[in-house]
């Protein structure tokens, strides 16, 4: 117990210091982490903007999570998405006061599941705990414990991941937030600054630099209507462009060094869609590494009594002697909840 106020005093003391000058991450840091740390507040941003809800589905997610995974006929009510396919589940979910309480996102190329627990008692949006399952690690679920708000904006943060506890400074200000990782001992061992741009109503991360050197900086642009058109960093350039609404019409990514999620490196994507909104094929490099100059996937749908798609079929359509011949691909099926129901 005397260990774990000592640290708190240390975060204190340590916060006016990291807000007035660059950050700088002790000697006396740990050489090497385990499990390996990741930029917060970017997954922070995904909820903050979460009330004027957009798509969850971003340009840098892996290519065979299709754009349209969680879009849904406006109006239809659902409560809740589970997505079950490429051995992956994933849920989205929002509680009766439109709070989105469980969604995927995406760490360092690895999809993750999010849960969120708000406080009792307290302003939509503030939250008390945030679990986050990895898919594909061996970690225990990360479990992030929100201690201290300031001016609505969480500011201290307990985090366990399996036998390794760390605490999260968060400093806002208008336009930057400095994100502050300390081991249990009260030294930093990862420093993240954000630059903010007004993107419409909202405050959008526009760059982040990671101090530990270990991916260096993140480049974010956004169109006015918030959809993320570029993504930069030392893995991969992505650019998209929008067909309307949110929905993806053309897409060049330039791999930069291997990127697990691209192995097949960089290329370009076309989108069509019906006058459902159905995602009814992708044309385009083969990003998949099946070894072609290029490849078509086409789609097909069942869908519900109420006309949400409830499975979805990929058709590989591979190029052999000038015609395209079909192979099954991945098959995503969706379980809706409606708020009726």
């Amino acid at each position: 117990m005397k260990l774990i106020v000592l640290s708190l005093m240390i975060l204190f003391f340590s916060f006016p210091l990291i807000s007035q000058e660059e950050p700088d991450i002790s000697d006396n840091a740990e050489e090497s982490r385990i499990p390996e740390l990741f930029p917060l507040a970017l997954l922070l941003s995904e909820v903050e903007n979460s009330g004027n809800r957009l798509p969850l589905w971003q340009p840098d997610w892996p290519r065979y999570i299709p754009p349209d995974a969680f879009n849904i006929i406006p109006g239809s009510g659902v409560r809740k998405i589970i997505l079950e396919g490429n051995e992956l589940s994933l849920n989205y979910e929002l509680d009766q006061a439109g709070n989105i309480v469980s969604f995927p996102y995406l760490i360092d190329g690895k999809m993750v599941q999010v849960q969120l627990i708000y406080q009792n008692n307290f302003q939509a949006g503030n939250i008390s705990q945030m679990h986050i399952s990895f898919f594909e690690e061996g970690y225990d679920t990360w479990v992030f414990e929100f201690l201290e708000y300031r001016d609505l904006y969480p500011y201290l943060i307990r985090v366990q991941s399996g036998a390794y506890w760390f605490f999260i400074g968060l400093n806002f200000t208008s336009n930057e937030i400095i994100e502050t990782w300390y081991n249990i001992e009260g030294y930093p061992v990862e420093v993240y600054r954000y630059y903010l741009s007004t993107v419409g109503n909202n405050n959008r991360i526009r760059t982040v630099l990671d101090y530990s050197n270990t991916r260096g900086r993140w480049d974010y642009h956004y169109d006015s209507r918030g959809l993320i058109t570029v993504i930069s960093n030392q893995d991969f350039d992505i650019s998209f462009l929008y067909y309307r609404d949110y929905l993806p019409r053309y897409g060049e990514i330039i791999r930069t060094v291997y990127a697990p999620y691209y192995p097949g490196g960089s290329g370009n994507l076309s989108y069509q869609w019906d006058g459902r909104d159905l995602l009814t094929r992708v044309s385009g490099d083969d990003l998949a590494g099946f070894g072609y100059d290029y490849i078509e996937y086409r789609y097909e749908y069942t869908f519900d009594y109420r006309g949400n798609w409830i499975e979805r079929r990929e058709l590989l359509m591979v190029p052999i002697d000038d015609l395209l011949f079909p192979f099954p691909g991945t098959v995503f099926r969706r379980i809706l909840e409606y708020e009726a129901d």
